[in-house]
């Protein structure tokens, strides 16, 4: 629907659908199938925002387009392995690699994993949450990490014992908001941190599905 609450369009699917997400020039809208009988797990599809054009373009959940339009970014986990991972797609499902992907080891168990990706403003980094890696207090922790949509050097945001979750970078690319839990009182929350890893500061309680959007005019 457009910003007056006006209807645009109606998308109907013949299975249920989650993650909806719009292109930035507002032509396409991507998607996660949680189950198309044609495949096992979700499936990410994109179709016009005329409801027409439907096509699916590869399995995984979560998808997430990048402000200049050229990349989704998506969760996936191979059904060889279980485990989860973050991978970049162009809107036609090509040029399709990994972020970051988790791997089991000897016992089965997940190492090294991501999920929940979110793009910088200039669509030249991802922002993911770190899953099953090694923290201060843990062997199976989780934490922030960013990269660039070439790979190269993975940057550690955050290093401690919290479960992080839906974080998101601000409309300048400076600081990053984040929701952290499995803590004790105000060790959980909603935070602030800057882009670079440094000054962390607690905002309120915990929030789910945060984004962080400028200001309207006025």
């Amino acid at each position: 629907m457009g910003s007056a609450g006006n209807l645009v369009a109606t998308v109907t699917t013949q299975e249920p659908i989650s993650d909806p997400a719009i292109s930035p020039d507002g032509k396409r809208l991507v998607f996660t199938v949680n189950g198309d009988g044609l495949y096992d797990g979700p499936s990410i599809y994109v179709t016009n925002t005329d409801g027409g054009g439907l096509q699916r373009l590869a399995p995984g959940s979560n998808p997430q387009w990048s402000p200049d339009g050229n990349w989704i970014a998506y969760v996936s986990i191979p059904a060889d392995t279980g485990c989860s991972g973050v991978r970049l797609m162009q809107p036609g499902g090509s040029t399709n690699h990994p972020v970051q992907q988790g791997e089991p080891d000897a016992k089965g168990v997940c190492h090294d994993g991501a999920e929940a990706p979110s793009f910088s403003p200039d669509s030249k980094r991802v922002l993911y949450v770190a899953t099953g890696i090694k923290t201060p207090h843990q062997q199976d922790g989780s934490d922030l990490y960013t990269v660039s949509i070439h790979g190269g050097a993975h940057r550690r945001l955050t290093r401690d014992g919290l479960d992080e979750a839906s974080p998101a970078f601000s409309p300048d690319g400076k600081s990053v908001v984040f929701e952290a839990t499995a803590g004790r009182g105000r060790q959980n929350g909603t935070f602030t941190i800057s882009a670079s890893g440094k000054h962390r500061h607690r905002i309120g309680p915990p929030h789910a599905g945060l984004s962080w959007q400028p200001l309207p005019a006025g």
